[in-house]
């Protein structure tokens, strides 16, 4: 007997590439609208960061508004490119309990709204990781910053990572100084993600030196995965 079942196509993209394009398309379009010269994108874009700046990093449910940003439209978008901004099938939670996905994503939305909150400079800077804006950071200011990079580092529960997070991203403010928070999505994810823990603080070690190394003036290139 035949089985004329066809197979479902394969994924163009893997899990990660799929997360950090999602991030990176939501941010994007957020940045550009309030960044842009359009009043009526720029006062929405306003409001959006500002709900997710009321949200804690816990990722607490009852935050329904954040969460329907991050899952959903901003109301940013066109009929046309609106799909864009929905969260992909595959890396969606089941029951109750949010996938690292989900978490990771809403993690890193919600810092970019601190991040960026009245700059007129962009905060979400492409192929920029989050342990070279650090190690810059460092650079920039005091040696002594690098001891609150090491405790979001060796930190086990992700209320302690997010609790250091936030702290580096007001610093990271201040300075104004950008990353990719596409790219930061696949970290987190993979930080929230024990065996996959490992990898990611190799990494972030690397990137972090490469910032740490750099000129001011000189464009940090991204660690090759």
């Amino acid at each position: 007997m035949t089985d004329n079942t066809e197979a479902a196509p394969e994924p163009t993209q893997t899990k990660n590439e799929e997360l950090r394009t999602f991030v990176t398309v939501k941010v994007e379009r957020i940045q550009a609208a309030l960044l842009g010269n359009n009043p009526k994108q720029q006062a929405r874009a306003r409001a959006v960061l500002a709900q997710l700046r009321r949200a804690p990093m816990s990722g607490d449910p009852v935050y329904a508004e954040a969460w329907q940003i991050i899952l959903g439209p901003t109301g940013l978008a066109t009929s046309s490119t609106v799909s864009t901004e929905l969260f992909p099938e595959r890396l969606r939670g089941h029951g109750d309990t949010p996938s690292a996905a989900e978490l990771a994503a809403y993690t890193a939305l919600v810092s970019y709204s601190t991040h960026q909150q009245s700059l007129a400079s962009h905060m979400h800077v492409r192929k920029a990781s989050f342990a070279q804006a650090v190690g810059r950071l460092v650079t920039l200011t005091s040696p002594s910053i690098k001891s609150r990079f090491d405790a979001f580092t060796t930190a086990q529960s992700r209320s302690t990572i997010n609790s250091h997070l936030r702290s580096l991203i007001t610093l990271l403010r201040s300075q104004q100084i950008g990353f990719d928070y596409g790219k930061f999505a696949v970290d987190l994810a993979q930080l929230y993600t024990p065996r996959e823990r490992n990898g990611v603080l190799m990494r972030f070690s690397r990137e972090f030196v490469n910032g740490y190394l750099a000129k001011p003036e000189t464009p940090v290139a991204e660690s090759q995965e």
